[in-house]
């Protein structure tokens, strides 16, 4: 019998090929979707090697990205100047380079992009649009991309590609301000976001970024552009500042990247050439970094906090590192103390020898240092030292990591030494009231612990290049800024180079920053000048203080409020709150200048801080009273005790 078609036949076969036909269509419409674009920001070719932009090219090809997109600072057309990429300095001594030798820049890195085969934007920046060379330099930048801020579509998604150097200064002021007609465009092209899976915005300079104040407020970023953007654009990416960070303000991604191959900032966290591969699947965004060359572990935890693992505390390379032998001043620790004749040194937790080595050679070969330590990597490498130097009178000791070892209840010593030890020994009090039954009649202990809240020391400003250009960058108004003395802002405005800080400037920095920790109404002026650039109290806690240290701070500030220390009726304050709001300083002034020294070189995140007072109090109630209080390091108390009769 033949097959007969009805007329429901025929409107349920319609239907089902409508809804096959819509599903291939979202298939395929979510296949065509998906796309890869690369971000590279600050090559600096011409100023840099132009070997370093093939290397990034070559790289680049392998990842097979739909089109490139730099973020400025590609082409490098000013001069460099003692091997730095000075720009201010360039303008100043009105070095610039003739038109024929732009266009040569330009046409070499022409021919090396060819190779990626796909198209490229780029971003006006100042090195490529330099303020006292304008006229040759835009020449060419116009010739490849037509305006110097423009927009276009891709698959679905907008991309706006603004100017931050439109004002194009010779003292580099305003850059990052979107103002006049460049503002009435990215006004028009958000009028219609909604249209497209993703918004996504590029400029050169990371107008943004909360390290640098002054920016912000020249830039009016949270005043004009941020709140035009919020809600409408996903990510922003920005370049200049030669590190790679990302953060995140209400719904807006912001992505600074990009470090110059032949000058990166060794001073910065993540400052290493590399370039961003952004996959993108309708509205799903992945983001990767790709580095130009390997990595150093350490070039990634320059300021970026990094909690040390308790298994690597005191290392044989953290021990020996120079920076923080500095902090200990060994020779003069060991001057202090009254070291006769044919005694008996027990240096505990001796680590590498820092002070087992000058104990010995004190004693000149007339007495003996016995060098303990719970790891057998300290023990050998103090036996290769004893051997290399040809010492006699060190005795390296093995001993238990837990509790009192046997082999001290077998000797009496004159001098007990404990040496950023005492932070770590569990059941210290316990311990050292055994330990003490080792010392000899008229002994000694000495111990150095960590401060709860020193005051800074140049040990931990490094060379204080870092400080000084953070200095020089800072809003004039910054509370920080203000806090300086005249004589040191004098200084800082007239320094002639930056790589070379006079001692007395190291000194006046140190001792003004120093005179902060005491500033009762520092944090609340630090929290006004924030709210003025951004008006938005709950970013101000996450810019407040460095990861580790934010909690304590939010503790400290809700401490000294219910107590009423930033009332201006409060007159008194205790004692404790004064420690307190030199604590709270001391965080606000580490996250500023994103320092961290103290906690990476003497392990300041590992042991249990306990007060000078209450540590004494405890000795006491074992038997041990203080006799001296040698005041000559910077972040460590210095103390001698001796057995009570």
């Amino acid at each position: 019998m033949p097959f007969k078609l009805e007329k429901k036949n025929f409107l349920y076969i319609g239907i089902g090929l409508i809804i096959l036909s819509f599903i291939f269509f979202v298939f395929n419409a979510s296949k065509d979707n998906k796309f890869r674009f690369v971000v590279l920001g600050c090559m600096h070719a011409g100023a840099c090697d132009f070997q370093d932009y093939e290397t990034a090219v070559e790289k680049i090809k392998k990842h097979n990205p739909d089109f490139v997109l730099f973020l400025g600072s590609t082409v490098d057309v000013v001069p460099r100047i003692d091997n730095k990429l000075d720009t201010i300095l360039a303008f100043k001594k009105g070095l610039k380079l003739s038109e024929k030798d732009i266009e040569a820049r330009w046409k070499i890195f022409d021919k090396i992009t060819k190779q990626l085969k796909v198209p490229v934007y780029d971003l006006a920046s100042e090195r490529s649009l330099p303020a006292n060379n304008l006229g040759p330099a835009e020449k060419q930048f116009l010739k490849r991309y037509k305006k110097r801020f423009y927009s276009f579509k891709f698959k679905n998604n907008l991309f706006i590609c603004l100017d931050s150097e439109s004002h194009n200064s010779p003292d580099l002021k305003n850059r990052g301000l979107i103002d006049g007609e460049q503002l009435e465009f990215l006004k028009k092209a958000l009028k219609s976001s909604s249209r497209y899976n993703n918004v996504f915005i590029a400029m050169h300079q990371s107008a943004w970024n909360p390290r640098f104040t002054s920016f912000i407020r020249e830039s009016k970023w949270y005043e004009v552009v941020h709140p035009l953007i919020n809600g409408k654009v996903k990510y922003v990416f920005g370049a200049c500042l030669h590190f790679l960070e990302q953060i995140k303000i209400d719904d807006v991604h912001y992505i600074t990247s990009g470090s110059a191959p032949c000058w990166p900032d060794k001073e910065k966290a993540n400052a290493f050439p590399h370039f961003l591969i952004v996959d993108v699947d309708n509205d799903n965004i992945s983001i990767k970094v790709e580095p130009l060359y390997p990595i150093p572990l350490e070039a990634l935890f320059k300021d970026e906090y990094v909690p040390i693992p308790s298994e690597q505390i005191g290392s044989v390379r953290e021990l020996t590192n120079e920076e923080r032998i500095s902090f200990y001043r060994p020779e003069e620790v060991i001057n202090s103390i009254n070291i006769k004749p044919d005694v008996k040194v027990l240096d505990l937790g001796a680590g590498t020898g820092l002070f087992s080595f000058l104990f010995a050679e004190k004693l000149n070969s007339k007495g003996v240092v016995y060098a303990t330590e719970i790891e057998q990597e300290k023990i050998d490498y103090l036996n290769t030292q004893i051997k290399q130097k040809g010492i006699k009178n060190i005795i390296p000791v093995l001993v238990n990591p837990t509790g009192l070892d046997p082999f001290y209840k077998k000797h009496t010593f004159d001098i007990l030494f404990l040496c950023a030890v005492y932070e770590v020994i569990r059941e210290g009090k316990d311990y050292l009231s055994q330990l003490k039954e080792s010392m000899a009649r008229d002994g000694r202990l000495y111990l150095i612990f960590l401060k709860l809240d020193p005051d800074f020391s140049q040990a931990e400003f490094g060379s204080f290049k870092s400080l000084i250009k953070q200095l020089v960058l800072m809003d004039k108004n910054h509370p920080i800024h203000l806090g300086l003395s005249e004589k040191t802002r004098h200084l800082l405005e007239t320094l002639p180079d930056k790589q070379l800080i006079s001692d007395e400037l190291k000194s006046l920095l140190v001792k003004d920053l120093n005179s902060l920790l005491n500033d009762r109404w520092l944090y609340l002026r630090m929290r006004q000048n924030f709210l003025n650039i951004r008006k938005d109290d709950p970013v101000f806690m996450k810019a407040l203080a460095l990861p580790q240290s934010r909690q304590l701070g939010q503790w400290l500030i809700a401490e000294l409020d219910k107590n009423k220390v930033f009332d201006l009726d409060t007159i008194d304050i205790s004692e404790e709150d004064n420690r307190r709001i030199r604590r709270l300083n001391r965080i606000m002034i580490e996250r500023t200048f994103y320092m961290h020294e103290l906690n990476k070189l003497l392990f300041a995140d590992i042991p249990v801080y306990q007060e000078k007072e209450k540590l004494i109090s405890d000795f006491a109630e074992i038997g041990l009273e203080l006799t001296n209080e040698f005041n000559i390091l910077p972040c460590h108390y210095f103390l001698e005790f001796k057995a009570k009769q």
